[in-house]
Protein backbone atom coordinates (compact mmCIF):
# COMPACT_ATOMS: atom_id res chain seq x y z
CA UNK A 1 0.00 0.00 0.00
CA UNK A 2 1.15 3.78 -0.32
CA UNK A 3 2.81 5.44 2.00
CA UNK A 4 2.99 8.86 3.03
CA UNK A 5 6.17 10.90 2.08
CA UNK A 6 8.90 11.25 5.00
CA UNK A 7 10.52 14.71 5.47
CA UNK A 8 14.05 15.79 6.97
CA UNK A 9 14.75 15.05 10.47
CA UNK A 10 15.51 18.25 12.50
CA UNK A 11 16.55 16.63 16.08
CA UNK A 12 18.36 13.34 17.05
CA UNK A 13 17.30 14.01 21.18
CA UNK A 14 14.87 10.88 21.89
CA UNK A 15 12.15 12.01 24.91
CA UNK A 16 9.54 9.91 24.99
CA UNK A 17 7.75 7.08 23.64
CA UNK A 18 4.21 6.88 22.63
CA UNK A 19 2.64 3.00 22.43
CA UNK A 20 -0.85 1.63 21.38
CA UNK A 21 -1.44 -2.32 22.17
CA UNK A 22 -4.81 -2.10 19.99
CA UNK A 23 -6.22 -5.55 20.42
CA UNK A 24 -3.60 -7.96 18.03
CA UNK A 25 -1.96 -4.84 16.95
CA UNK A 26 1.67 -2.84 18.93
CA UNK A 27 2.18 0.38 17.31
CA UNK A 28 4.67 2.49 18.76
CA UNK A 29 7.03 5.46 17.95
CA UNK A 30 10.07 7.21 19.45
CA UNK A 31 9.33 11.15 19.45
CA UNK A 32 10.74 14.20 20.73
CA UNK A 33 9.29 17.99 20.81
CA UNK A 34 10.35 20.55 18.83
CA UNK A 35 9.70 24.15 18.31
CA UNK A 36 8.02 23.85 15.35
CA UNK A 37 6.64 20.33 15.89
CA UNK A 38 7.71 16.67 16.62
CA UNK A 39 10.67 14.49 15.33
CA UNK A 40 9.65 10.69 15.01
CA UNK A 41 13.07 9.05 15.71
CA UNK A 42 12.02 5.27 15.72
CA UNK A 43 8.83 3.51 14.65
CA UNK A 44 7.12 0.26 15.44
CA UNK A 45 4.12 -1.91 14.09
CA UNK A 46 4.00 -5.34 14.87
CA UNK A 47 1.63 -8.48 15.38
CA UNK A 48 0.78 -10.16 17.80
CA UNK A 49 1.83 -13.59 17.31
CA UNK A 50 -0.22 -16.60 18.50
CA UNK A 51 1.46 -18.15 20.89
CA UNK A 52 0.82 -14.92 23.32
CA UNK A 53 -2.07 -14.89 25.03
CA UNK A 54 -3.52 -11.17 24.73
CA UNK A 55 -5.69 -11.15 28.30
CA UNK A 56 -1.86 -12.51 29.91
CA UNK A 57 -0.72 -9.23 31.57
CA UNK A 58 2.68 -11.37 31.95
CA UNK A 59 3.07 -12.74 28.15
CA UNK A 60 1.78 -9.60 27.04
CA UNK A 61 4.15 -6.99 28.87
CA UNK A 62 7.23 -9.68 28.10
CA UNK A 63 6.43 -9.57 24.40
CA UNK A 64 6.01 -5.87 23.89
CA UNK A 65 9.27 -5.35 25.87
CA UNK A 66 11.08 -7.55 23.51
CA UNK A 67 9.67 -5.72 20.59
CA UNK A 68 10.57 -2.14 21.77
CA UNK A 69 14.16 -3.19 22.65
CA UNK A 70 14.26 -4.22 19.05
CA UNK A 71 12.92 -1.29 17.87
CA UNK A 72 15.41 0.95 20.51
CA UNK A 73 12.29 2.42 21.93
CA UNK A 74 13.01 3.88 24.83
CA UNK A 75 11.12 2.80 28.21
CA UNK A 76 11.34 5.13 30.68
CA UNK A 77 8.92 7.59 30.24
CA UNK A 78 6.27 6.25 28.13
CA UNK A 79 2.83 7.30 27.30
CA UNK A 80 -0.01 4.56 26.32
CA UNK A 81 -3.06 5.71 23.75
CA UNK A 82 -5.63 3.98 24.88
CA UNK A 83 -8.42 2.93 21.80
CA UNK A 84 -11.98 4.38 22.44
CA UNK A 85 -13.41 1.30 23.53
CA UNK A 86 -11.77 1.19 26.72
CA UNK A 87 -12.95 3.92 27.98
CA UNK A 88 -16.64 5.28 28.78
CA UNK A 89 -17.00 8.21 27.51
CA UNK A 90 -19.58 11.06 28.40
CA UNK A 91 -20.19 14.72 27.89
CA UNK A 92 -21.59 16.33 31.12
CA UNK A 93 -23.15 19.68 31.31
CA UNK A 94 -21.18 22.05 33.84
CA UNK A 95 -23.80 24.79 35.59
CA UNK A 96 -22.47 28.11 35.86
CA UNK A 97 -21.19 29.28 39.15
CA UNK A 98 -19.08 25.77 39.76
CA UNK A 99 -15.23 26.55 40.18
CA UNK A 100 -12.05 24.13 39.85
CA UNK A 101 -12.57 22.89 43.16
CA UNK A 102 -16.32 21.76 42.64
CA UNK A 103 -15.46 20.42 39.21
CA UNK A 104 -13.50 17.25 40.37
CA UNK A 105 -16.73 16.23 42.83
CA UNK A 106 -19.40 17.46 39.97
CA UNK A 107 -17.82 15.10 37.52
CA UNK A 108 -17.27 12.04 40.30
CA UNK A 109 -21.05 12.16 41.25
CA UNK A 110 -22.20 12.34 37.56
CA UNK A 111 -20.15 9.55 36.43
CA UNK A 112 -21.14 7.55 40.00
CA UNK A 113 -24.68 8.55 39.37
CA UNK A 114 -24.73 7.54 35.05
CA UNK A 115 -22.70 4.33 34.85
CA UNK A 116 -22.40 1.46 37.16
CA UNK A 117 -18.53 1.27 35.97
CA UNK A 118 -17.52 4.55 37.69
CA UNK A 119 -17.26 2.67 41.26
CA UNK A 120 -14.97 0.57 40.09
CA UNK A 121 -13.07 2.52 37.78
CA UNK A 122 -10.46 5.32 37.01
CA UNK A 123 -11.90 8.70 36.07
CA UNK A 124 -10.70 11.64 34.45
CA UNK A 125 -12.37 14.67 33.05
CA UNK A 126 -10.39 17.76 30.97
CA UNK A 127 -11.27 21.31 31.39
CA UNK A 128 -14.82 23.26 30.81
CA UNK A 129 -15.29 23.69 27.11
CA UNK A 130 -18.28 26.72 26.20
CA UNK A 131 -19.28 26.01 22.53
CA UNK A 132 -22.84 26.73 20.76
CA UNK A 133 -24.18 28.35 23.81
CA UNK A 134 -23.31 25.44 26.41
CA UNK A 135 -20.88 24.65 28.49
CA UNK A 136 -19.96 21.15 29.29
CA UNK A 137 -16.89 18.93 30.43
CA UNK A 138 -15.95 15.35 28.30
CA UNK A 139 -15.43 12.85 31.27
CA UNK A 140 -14.12 9.45 30.68
CA UNK A 141 -14.27 6.16 32.81
CA UNK A 142 -11.41 3.61 32.66
CA UNK A 143 -11.93 0.34 34.02
CA UNK A 144 -10.34 -0.72 37.49
CA UNK A 145 -9.84 -4.26 35.59
CA UNK A 146 -8.07 -2.79 32.22
CA UNK A 147 -6.26 -0.13 34.22
CA UNK A 148 -4.94 -3.53 36.35
CA UNK A 149 -4.25 -5.57 33.06
CA UNK A 150 -2.33 -1.93 31.33
CA UNK A 151 -0.18 -1.78 34.64
CA UNK A 152 0.76 -5.66 34.96
CA UNK A 153 1.72 -5.44 30.66
CA UNK A 154 3.71 -2.47 31.91
CA UNK A 155 5.53 -3.63 35.34
CA UNK A 156 6.93 -6.91 32.91
CA UNK A 157 7.98 -4.62 29.56
CA UNK A 158 9.87 -2.30 31.97
CA UNK A 159 8.16 0.44 31.25
CA UNK A 160 7.35 3.10 33.36
CA UNK A 161 4.43 5.00 31.83
CA UNK A 162 4.40 8.76 32.71
CA UNK A 163 0.79 9.17 30.96
CA UNK A 164 -2.35 7.71 29.44
CA UNK A 165 -4.55 9.02 26.96
CA UNK A 166 -6.74 8.27 24.45
CA UNK A 167 -5.42 7.80 20.78
CA UNK A 168 -8.72 9.56 20.00
CA UNK A 169 -6.92 12.85 20.83
CA UNK A 170 -4.21 12.52 18.41
CA UNK A 171 -6.78 13.26 15.55
CA UNK A 172 -7.11 16.98 16.52
CA UNK A 173 -3.49 18.60 16.20
CA UNK A 174 -3.53 16.99 12.96
CA UNK A 175 -6.66 18.40 11.45
CA UNK A 176 -6.86 21.65 13.49
CA UNK A 177 -2.83 22.57 12.40
CA UNK A 178 -4.50 21.48 8.51
CA UNK A 179 -6.43 24.27 8.69
CA UNK A 180 -10.08 22.83 10.03
CA UNK A 181 -10.03 24.48 13.76
CA UNK A 182 -13.05 26.12 13.14
CA UNK A 183 -14.96 23.94 11.71
CA UNK A 184 -17.05 20.74 12.87
CA UNK A 185 -14.87 18.08 11.82
CA UNK A 186 -15.43 14.31 11.22
CA UNK A 187 -11.68 12.75 11.70
CA UNK A 188 -10.96 9.15 10.52
CA UNK A 189 -7.64 7.69 11.42
CA UNK A 190 -7.00 3.89 10.19
CA UNK A 191 -5.35 1.91 12.77
CA UNK A 192 -3.60 -1.66 12.01
CA UNK A 193 -6.85 -3.57 13.45
CA UNK A 194 -8.99 -0.73 14.43
CA UNK A 195 -10.26 2.47 12.36
CA UNK A 196 -10.49 5.67 15.49
CA UNK A 197 -13.56 8.10 14.35
CA UNK A 198 -13.73 11.38 16.28
CA UNK A 199 -16.37 13.99 15.65
CA UNK A 200 -14.32 17.63 16.62
CA UNK A 201 -15.66 21.02 17.40
CA UNK A 202 -13.81 23.83 17.49
CA UNK A 203 -10.51 22.06 17.29
CA UNK A 204 -11.51 19.70 20.51
CA UNK A 205 -12.77 15.92 20.44
CA UNK A 206 -16.46 15.88 21.61
CA UNK A 207 -17.55 12.30 20.38
CA UNK A 208 -15.33 9.49 19.40
CA UNK A 209 -15.88 5.55 18.44
CA UNK A 210 -13.81 2.65 17.70
CA UNK A 211 -14.50 0.11 14.68
CA UNK A 212 -12.88 -3.12 14.90
CA UNK A 213 -11.84 -3.72 11.19
CA UNK A 214 -8.18 -4.95 10.31
CA UNK A 215 -6.56 -3.17 7.60
CA UNK A 216 -6.16 -4.80 4.01
CA UNK A 217 -3.41 -6.42 3.99
CA UNK A 218 -1.36 -5.91 0.72
CA UNK A 219 -2.93 -7.38 -2.73
CA UNK A 220 -6.48 -7.10 -1.18
CA UNK A 221 -9.38 -5.41 -2.12
CA UNK A 222 -9.48 -2.15 -1.03
CA UNK A 223 -13.63 -1.04 -1.67
CA UNK A 224 -14.87 -3.51 0.63
CA UNK A 225 -12.86 -1.98 3.16
CA UNK A 226 -13.87 1.76 2.54
CA UNK A 227 -17.42 0.41 2.13
CA UNK A 228 -17.67 -0.97 5.62
CA UNK A 229 -15.85 1.75 7.11
CA UNK A 230 -18.37 4.29 5.46
CA UNK A 231 -21.50 2.41 7.10
CA UNK A 232 -19.43 2.47 10.42
CA UNK A 233 -19.04 6.67 9.81
CA UNK A 234 -22.48 6.82 9.03
CA UNK A 235 -23.90 5.24 12.47
CA UNK A 236 -21.10 7.08 14.26
CA UNK A 237 -22.51 10.40 13.17
CA UNK A 238 -26.04 9.51 13.52
CA UNK A 239 -24.92 8.69 17.37
CA UNK A 240 -23.69 12.01 17.50
CA UNK A 241 -26.67 13.85 16.09
CA UNK A 242 -28.42 12.55 19.35
CA UNK A 243 -26.01 14.61 21.55
CA UNK A 244 -27.10 18.31 22.99
CA UNK A 245 -26.30 21.18 20.51
CA UNK A 246 -25.18 18.91 17.47
CA UNK A 247 -24.73 20.79 14.51
CA UNK A 248 -23.93 19.46 10.66
CA UNK A 249 -20.72 18.02 9.95
CA UNK A 250 -18.54 20.61 7.48
CA UNK A 251 -16.23 18.32 6.22
CA UNK A 252 -14.28 14.66 6.68
CA UNK A 253 -10.87 14.27 6.93
CA UNK A 254 -9.02 10.96 7.18
CA UNK A 255 -5.51 10.77 8.24
CA UNK A 256 -2.46 10.23 5.59
CA UNK A 257 -2.88 10.34 1.71
CA UNK A 258 -2.38 6.78 0.58
CA UNK A 259 -4.52 4.95 -1.81
CA UNK A 260 -6.65 3.33 1.09
CA UNK A 261 -7.28 6.90 2.68
CA UNK A 262 -8.25 8.09 -0.31
CA UNK A 263 -10.72 5.56 -1.49
CA UNK A 264 -12.13 6.07 2.57
CA UNK A 265 -12.81 9.54 2.24
CA UNK A 266 -14.41 9.36 -0.90
CA UNK A 267 -16.68 6.86 0.23
CA UNK A 268 -17.50 8.18 3.24
CA UNK A 269 -18.18 11.91 1.63
CA UNK A 270 -20.47 10.06 -0.25
CA UNK A 271 -22.31 8.40 2.18
CA UNK A 272 -23.07 11.76 4.60
CA UNK A 273 -23.01 13.96 1.71
CA UNK A 274 -20.55 16.37 2.87
CA UNK A 275 -17.03 17.08 1.56
CA UNK A 276 -13.97 14.91 2.46
CA UNK A 277 -10.53 14.70 1.81
CA UNK A 278 -7.42 12.65 3.12
CA UNK A 279 -4.59 14.67 4.09
CA UNK A 280 -0.83 13.97 4.02
CA UNK A 281 1.73 13.78 6.64
CA UNK A 282 1.82 17.69 7.95
CA UNK A 283 5.02 19.02 7.77
CA UNK A 284 5.59 19.27 11.54
CA UNK A 285 5.51 15.84 11.81
CA UNK A 286 9.46 14.96 10.83
CA UNK A 287 11.28 11.52 10.42
CA UNK A 288 14.40 9.45 9.62
CA UNK A 289 12.34 7.17 7.29
CA UNK A 290 8.39 8.34 6.07
CA UNK A 291 6.00 7.73 9.17
CA UNK A 292 3.51 4.77 8.54
CA UNK A 293 -0.16 5.72 7.80
CA UNK A 294 -1.28 3.68 10.64
CA UNK A 295 0.71 5.52 12.91
CA UNK A 296 -0.11 9.14 12.50
CA UNK A 297 -2.72 9.09 14.88
CA UNK A 298 -0.03 7.94 17.39
CA UNK A 299 2.21 10.61 16.67
CA UNK A 300 -0.80 13.11 16.92
CA UNK A 301 -0.56 12.66 20.33
CA UNK A 302 2.82 13.54 21.13
CA UNK A 303 1.15 17.18 19.82
CA UNK A 304 -2.00 17.11 21.91
CA UNK A 305 -1.84 19.76 24.44
CA UNK A 306 -4.39 21.56 26.57
CA UNK A 307 -6.69 20.88 29.68
CA UNK A 308 -9.05 19.40 27.47
CA UNK A 309 -6.58 15.84 27.34
CA UNK A 310 -7.91 13.28 29.98
CA UNK A 311 -5.01 11.40 31.33
CA UNK A 312 -5.86 8.10 33.52
CA UNK A 313 -2.42 8.26 34.57
CA UNK A 314 -2.58 11.00 36.19
CA UNK A 315 -6.43 11.81 36.87
CA UNK A 316 -7.92 14.92 38.47
CA UNK A 317 -9.08 14.42 42.42
CA UNK A 318 -12.14 15.75 43.73
CA UNK A 319 -11.43 19.15 46.48
CA UNK A 320 -9.94 17.18 50.09
CA UNK A 321 -13.14 19.40 52.25
CA UNK A 322 -10.40 18.37 55.53
CA UNK A 323 -7.16 19.81 54.07
CA UNK A 324 -8.16 22.63 56.48
CA UNK A 325 -8.15 20.78 59.72
CA UNK A 326 -4.85 18.69 59.01
CA UNK A 327 -3.53 21.79 58.09
CA UNK A 328 -4.28 23.85 61.32
CA UNK A 329 -3.35 20.35 63.45
CA UNK A 330 0.43 20.13 61.77
CA UNK A 331 0.50 24.28 62.77
CA UNK A 332 -0.40 23.36 66.19
CA UNK A 333 2.18 20.27 66.54
CA UNK A 334 5.38 22.69 64.66
CA UNK A 335 4.28 25.57 67.30
CA UNK A 336 4.88 23.23 70.36
CA UNK A 337 8.08 22.21 68.95
CA UNK A 338 8.93 25.84 68.58
CA UNK A 339 7.52 26.82 71.95
CA UNK A 340 9.27 23.88 73.15
CA UNK A 341 13.06 26.18 73.86
CA UNK A 342 11.39 28.84 74.95
CA UNK A 343 9.87 30.19 78.54
CA UNK A 344 7.49 28.33 80.44
CA UNK A 345 5.64 31.39 80.67
CA UNK A 346 5.42 31.86 77.06
CA UNK A 347 4.75 28.40 76.21
CA UNK A 348 1.63 28.19 78.77
CA UNK A 349 0.26 31.14 76.94
CA UNK A 350 0.96 29.66 73.18
CA UNK A 351 -0.41 26.01 74.26
CA UNK A 352 -3.58 27.97 75.31
CA UNK A 353 -3.97 29.98 72.36
CA UNK A 354 -3.30 26.36 70.67
CA UNK A 355 -5.94 24.45 72.34
CA UNK A 356 -8.55 27.05 71.69
CA UNK A 357 -7.71 26.75 67.52
CA UNK A 358 -7.89 22.87 68.18
CA UNK A 359 -11.53 23.13 70.17
CA UNK A 360 -12.75 26.14 67.46
CA UNK A 361 -11.29 23.30 64.80
CA UNK A 362 -13.26 20.28 66.79
CA UNK A 363 -16.70 22.35 66.48
CA UNK A 364 -15.90 22.69 62.88
CA UNK A 365 -15.55 19.53 62.41
CA UNK A 366 -18.80 18.62 64.02
CA UNK A 367 -20.61 21.15 62.18
CA UNK A 368 -19.42 20.00 58.88
CA UNK A 369 -19.76 16.40 60.19
CA UNK A 370 -23.56 17.13 60.74
CA UNK A 371 -23.68 18.80 57.32
CA UNK A 372 -22.36 15.84 55.77
CA UNK A 373 -25.29 13.62 57.21
CA UNK A 374 -27.40 15.95 56.17
CA UNK A 375 -25.82 16.03 52.72
CA UNK A 376 -26.09 12.20 52.78
CA UNK A 377 -29.37 11.63 53.87
CA UNK A 378 -30.22 14.17 50.91
CA UNK A 379 -28.50 12.56 48.42
CA UNK A 380 -30.35 8.98 49.76
CA UNK A 381 -33.45 10.88 49.22
CA UNK A 382 -32.91 12.07 45.98
CA UNK A 383 -31.44 8.78 44.48
CA UNK A 384 -34.41 6.84 45.88
CA UNK A 385 -37.11 9.28 44.25
CA UNK A 386 -34.91 8.95 40.92
CA UNK A 387 -34.65 5.30 41.02
CA UNK A 388 -38.62 4.54 41.73
CA UNK A 389 -39.29 7.02 39.34
CA UNK A 390 -38.01 5.59 36.66
CA UNK A 391 -34.25 3.95 35.59
CA UNK A 392 -32.49 5.83 32.99
CA UNK A 393 -32.49 3.23 30.41
CA UNK A 394 -30.48 4.14 27.46
CA UNK A 395 -32.56 3.22 24.90
CA UNK A 396 -30.18 5.02 21.97
CA UNK A 397 -27.56 2.84 23.08
CA UNK A 398 -29.43 -0.31 22.76
CA UNK A 399 -30.48 0.29 19.29
CA UNK A 400 -27.35 1.68 18.45
CA UNK A 401 -25.71 -1.91 19.71
CA UNK A 402 -28.47 -4.07 18.07
CA UNK A 403 -28.08 -1.49 14.90
CA UNK A 404 -24.45 -2.70 14.46
CA UNK A 405 -25.33 -6.65 14.92
CA UNK A 406 -28.14 -6.70 12.16
CA UNK A 407 -27.18 -8.20 8.57
CA UNK A 408 -26.38 -5.88 6.23
CA UNK A 409 -29.39 -5.18 3.48
CA UNK A 410 -28.51 -7.72 0.74
CA UNK A 411 -28.57 -10.48 3.41
CA UNK A 412 -31.70 -9.73 5.09
CA UNK A 413 -33.74 -7.33 6.08
CA UNK A 414 -35.79 -6.62 9.58
CA UNK A 415 -39.50 -6.05 9.25
CA UNK A 416 -40.40 -4.53 12.67
CA UNK A 417 -38.65 -3.96 16.08
CA UNK A 418 -40.44 -2.49 19.19
CA UNK A 419 -39.35 -2.29 22.98
CA UNK A 420 -41.00 -2.03 26.33
CA UNK A 421 -39.78 -1.73 30.19
CA UNK A 422 -40.44 -3.37 33.23
CA UNK A 423 -39.43 -2.15 36.55
CA UNK A 424 -39.49 -3.51 40.24
CA UNK A 425 -39.28 -2.88 43.38
CA UNK A 426 -36.10 -0.16 44.66
CA UNK A 427 -33.56 -1.96 46.80
CA UNK A 428 -30.91 -0.25 48.30
CA UNK A 429 -26.94 -1.65 48.45
CA UNK A 430 -24.74 -0.43 50.91
CA UNK A 431 -21.43 1.13 49.99
CA UNK A 432 -20.19 2.26 52.67
CA UNK A 433 -20.96 3.45 56.36
CA UNK A 434 -24.44 4.88 57.25
CA UNK A 435 -26.56 6.17 53.90
CA UNK A 436 -23.51 5.21 51.25
CA UNK A 437 -24.78 3.59 48.76
CA UNK A 438 -26.95 3.13 45.63
CA UNK A 439 -30.64 2.77 45.19
CA UNK A 440 -31.74 0.68 42.04
CA UNK A 441 -34.88 -0.76 40.84
CA UNK A 442 -34.56 -3.61 39.18
CA UNK A 443 -35.50 -3.63 35.42
CA UNK A 444 -35.76 -5.35 32.58
CA UNK A 445 -35.71 -3.89 28.69
CA UNK A 446 -37.21 -6.24 25.83
CA UNK A 447 -36.92 -6.20 22.53
CA UNK A 448 -38.80 -7.48 19.82
CA UNK A 449 -37.90 -7.70 16.04
CA UNK A 450 -38.43 -9.79 13.09
CA UNK A 451 -37.53 -9.53 9.35
CA UNK A 452 -36.33 -12.32 6.67
CA UNK A 453 -33.36 -13.33 5.30
CA UNK A 454 -31.98 -13.79 1.62
CA UNK A 455 -29.12 -16.16 2.28
CA UNK A 456 -29.29 -19.48 4.01
CA UNK A 457 -27.79 -19.75 8.05
CA UNK A 458 -28.30 -15.92 8.41
CA UNK A 459 -30.56 -16.91 11.14
CA UNK A 460 -28.43 -18.64 12.96
CA UNK A 461 -25.49 -16.16 12.45
CA UNK A 462 -27.58 -13.39 13.83
CA UNK A 463 -28.71 -15.38 16.96
CA UNK A 464 -25.03 -16.25 17.85
CA UNK A 465 -23.92 -11.73 17.19
CA UNK A 466 -27.06 -11.16 19.32
CA UNK A 467 -25.65 -13.96 22.23
CA UNK A 468 -22.66 -12.23 22.07
CA UNK A 469 -21.17 -10.78 25.25
CA UNK A 470 -24.08 -11.94 27.61
CA UNK A 471 -26.02 -8.27 27.29
CA UNK A 472 -29.33 -9.95 26.26
CA UNK A 473 -31.27 -13.31 26.56
CA UNK A 474 -32.53 -14.07 23.34
CA UNK A 475 -35.54 -15.94 22.87
CA UNK A 476 -37.60 -17.37 19.33
CA UNK A 477 -40.82 -16.49 18.76
CA UNK A 478 -42.59 -18.86 17.10
CA UNK A 479 -41.44 -21.25 14.75
CA UNK A 480 -38.61 -19.88 12.40
CA UNK A 481 -40.61 -21.03 9.15
CA UNK A 482 -38.59 -20.41 5.64
CA UNK A 483 -36.34 -17.33 5.78
CA UNK A 484 -38.78 -15.76 8.46
CA UNK A 485 -37.62 -15.34 11.83
CA UNK A 486 -38.15 -13.40 14.83
CA UNK A 487 -36.61 -12.93 18.35
CA UNK A 488 -37.53 -11.13 21.69
CA UNK A 489 -34.50 -9.94 23.52
CA UNK A 490 -34.75 -9.36 27.61
CA UNK A 491 -31.52 -7.32 29.55
CA UNK A 492 -31.18 -6.43 33.03
CA UNK A 493 -28.62 -3.72 31.91
CA UNK A 494 -29.21 0.15 31.08
CA UNK A 495 -26.92 0.19 28.90
CA UNK A 496 -24.91 -2.22 26.71
CA UNK A 497 -21.92 0.27 27.87
CA UNK A 498 -22.28 -1.26 31.29
CA UNK A 499 -20.73 -4.26 29.68
CA UNK A 500 -17.88 -2.67 27.90
CA UNK A 501 -19.86 -1.63 24.68
CA UNK A 502 -19.34 1.70 23.03
CA UNK A 503 -21.73 4.93 22.97
CA UNK A 504 -21.65 8.18 23.10
CA UNK A 505 -20.96 10.91 25.51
Amino acid sequence: MDRPEGCALMSSRRATTILELDRDYLSAVGVSRSADGVVVHESLLARRPDSVDPSNGVQMGKWVGERLREASLAKGSVTIALPRRDVVLKRLDVPEGVDDRELASLVQLNMTRQIAVAHEAVIDHGEPITHGGARFVLAGALPDERMAWLREVSEHAGLKVAHIHLLARGVEPIASRAGYADELLLGIALGPGSAEIVVLEAGRPVFARSVEIDRPAEGEPLDAYAERLAVEVKRTWMGYRVSPGAGEIDSILVLSDDELSRRVATRCGQALETTSRAIACPTWIESRTPVPAELLAVVGVAAATGGEVLDFANPRKPADRTAGVRQLALVGVLALIVLAGGGWLVASKELSRLQRQVNAAREQQKTLASQTGELYRNLARSAHLEAWREPDTDWVAHLRWLSDRLPDPEDGLVNSISAQFEGGDVVFNRTGAGLQGDWTAPAVATFSFGGSASREGLITELRERLLAGGIYRVSTVGPDVGDKYAFRLATGELSPELRGGEGSP
